[in-house]
């Protein structure tokens, strides 16, 4: 039985979570979409007290169980993607639905996410860390600034690098060296 496997079958889940991995890049990626630490192996002390001082810290702030219900949907066998993301706040974790994210706008070390409705959120991760976790299928880095759900792209705009036109009305520049890739995405 994995750690996966043996987390579906605990009843109480009312703990925090560090896991230590030394290769598995998708125990990864479910780790990073559920905002639970890990460890790579061969593990630091130092790295290992600084882990536990996190999650000591998060377990005053929240219920526990909302993350480790959110790791075990996005590892679930049958599972074809990920359809939930926790993202780290200034107030804690908001979990938002991959379907609802229109694009993501970097700020130094800070993500803004914009979302269907108007709503926006500021996550305290950089745009690459969100960039390695997203499905690349969907999620399209169009500029040094921004990712784009290609599901809400509603328009191309020629040019240098091009613009592209969104649901929320939001006009993005695409690089120049991104839009053969960005073309290519959305099957042009």
């Amino acid at each position: 039985m994995n750690g996966f496997l043996m987390l579906q079958e605990l009843q109480f889940r009312n703990f925090e979570l560090i896991f230590t991995t030394a290769y598995d890049h998708y125990a990864i990626k479910a780790i990073r979409f559920s905002a639970l630490d890990y460890l790579m192996k061969p593990i630091e002390i130092e790295e290992l007290k600084l882990a536990v001082e996190r999650a000591a810290a998060k377990k005053e702030h929240r219920a526990p169980n909302h993350q480790l219900e959110l790791l075990l949907e996005n590892v679930l066998p049958k599972k074809v993607s990920f359809q939930r993301l926790a993202i780290p706040t200034a107030e804690g974790l908001q979990f938002i639905k991959l379907n609802e994210i229109i694009y993501l706008e970097a700020n130094i070390n800070y993500t803004y996410f914009h979302l269907s409705g108007n709503q926006r959120y500021i996550a305290c991760r950089t745009l690459k860390d969100f960039e390695e976790m997203l499905p690349a299928d969907t999620f399209i880095r169009i500029h040094n600034s921004h990712i784009i759900n290609k599901n809400f792209a509603e328009k191309y705009i020629r040019g240098e690098g091009g613009q592209v036109v969104l649901s929320n009305g939001a006009i993005l520049d695409v690089a120049k060296r991104k839009k053969a890739e960005f073309l290519k995405a959305i099957g042009y």
